[in-house]
């Protein structure tokens, strides 16, 4: 009997004081994410399942560019999003054409049940710096929840960026420079001095220098503390190549280093309980 009371003693000691690790995203950890194109999953082509995926510490998953589907295909990614949001990972979708479709399908995009918006490179597509601001206001204001990321690869054009953007609390920034490791220090730094967090697009597939050497760049981002957007789970099965080296085996989950001082706490507790029936 005295072991019956004994463990629901520790279970709550844990629970109580946050000690116990329930998934999802922890505070303060930074983002792993992946996209995945839209062909793949419409097409239920080969790729990595979103149970593995987790498995693997993802946090944000994407599906697809949104606006390159027509509004009956878009219905088909509603029971992927509950799927993922049912094991505790976000959903994003990557917007790459003018304003006036962008805004179309950002407000659509929300609708859905879409976590995050990432805008690709507004400027390469003639945005002016107030379009880019009258997305972001106009589905914040009907979605509040929802969070946006806007890429760009030129130095000039991030720093534009950070300035248009360095009230707005539900914006961050990535890069998507693939040839030059120094874009991720330069974007880190940015976010930094903004007060925002650095995301840094890495493409997997293909024969970019980020490609070639995926290794150094996957350490660089740690390194600055960047969060992480993987390119691309694609049609053509590319990504199988490294796939080995993104989503390698998953560890045996270590005990966190704040459960310590709970253990210590419960067995505590436990003597109290044993003292009172002896």
């Amino acid at each position: 009997m005295r072991v019956l009371r004994i463990i629901p003693v520790f279970v709550v000691a844990l629970f109580m004081l946050g000690g116990l690790p329930l998934g999802g995203a922890q505070p303060n950890q930074l983002d792993k994410g992946i996209m995945i194109d839209g062909d793949v999953l419409l097409g239920n082509l080969p790729r990595p399942s979103f149970t593995e995926l987790s498995a693997n510490r993802f946090t944000l998953v994407g599906l697809g560019v949104l606006n390159y589907y027509n509004e009956s295909q878009l219905e088909k990614f509603v029971p992927l999003i509950q799927e993922l949001h049912d094991m505790d990972m976000r959903v994003f979708t990557m917007l790459y054409s003018n304003y006036t479709t962008t805004l179309k399908y950002a407000e659509l995009a929300a609708q859905l049940g879409f976590d995050v918006i990432e805008i690709d490179e507004p400027f390469a597509h003639s945005f002016t710096e107030n379009q880019i601001v009258s997305v972001v206001e106009n589905v914040t204001a009907m979605y509040p929840q929802v969070r946006f990321i806007i890429t760009d690869w030129s130095l000039p054009h991030l720093i534009t960026l950070y300035a248009l953007t360095a009230e707005m609390r539900n914006v961050d920034i990535a890069v998507d420079n693939y040839d030059s490791l120094q874009y991720v220090q330069w974007n880190s730094d940015l976010a930094r001095k903004y007060g925002k967090q650095p995301y840094t697009w890495l493409m997997f597939i293909g024969n970019r220098h980020s490609s070639r050497n995926l290794q150094a760049w996957l350490n660089a981002t740690q390194a600055t503390n960047s969060n992480l957007l993987l390119f691309l789970i694609d049609a053509a099965q590319k990504w199988q190549s490294q796939w080995s080296l993104l989503s390698p085996a998953t560890p045996i989950p270590e005990i966190p280093t704040s459960i310590i001082p709970i253990t210590v706490m419960a067995l505590l507790l436990t003597l109290v309980v044993r003292k009172k029936d002896s």
